[in-house]
């Protein structure tokens, strides 16, 4: 690994939580990117260092997410690019519906693939809506770990 990657990910108007609001309310219209490239050899060494450098990261991020929401770009030297859409439309069409017609296929040959689809599908609706999502149970999980170790 030569190089560590800083991505801020910012939505201009529907900000998502959750995979619940993506259901509810469909994608965001527009998705701006903040990457930043960190190369490994200018990382700190040492475990303390290296949490204090990370630590800082977020206080930046949280800056530039604020900033963003200010003035809905992330500064005026940034140059974007808009991505075509079209290629990337049927890209997915033809990837979603071989997926889907892969997992119609497991489905109706294995009595095991409906077993675990059902099971993940619980799971997943478990977590995505009286949990908040994926995201917030992991989250969930990581401060009761930590609050346990401490």
């Amino acid at each position: 690994m030569d190089a560590v990657y800083d991505i801020t990910v910012a939505y201009p108007k529907d900000i998502i939580q959750a995979e619940k609001d993506l259901i509810l309310r469909g994608p965001p219209k527009a998705i701006y990117f903040h990457v930043k490239r960190y190369a490994t050899a200018d990382l700190p060494q040492i475990q303390s260092d290296l949490e204090t450098w990370l630590g800082t990261r977020w206080v930046e991020k949280e800056q530039t997410l604020s900033k963003f929401y200010e003035k809905n770009c992330f500064s005026a030297e940034m140059k974007g690019r808009r991505l075509n859409a079209i290629p990337l439309l049927y890209v997915s069409c033809i990837a979603w519906t071989g997926l889907v017609t892969f997992w119609l296929w497991l489905l109706s040959s294995f009595l095991i693939a409906d077993l675990y689809f059902i099971a993940a599908m619980v799971v997943y609706s478990v977590i995505t809506f009286y949990l908040n999502g994926i995201d917030r149970f992991e989250l969930t999980r990581f401060k009761g770990e930590t609050a346990s170790q401490g």
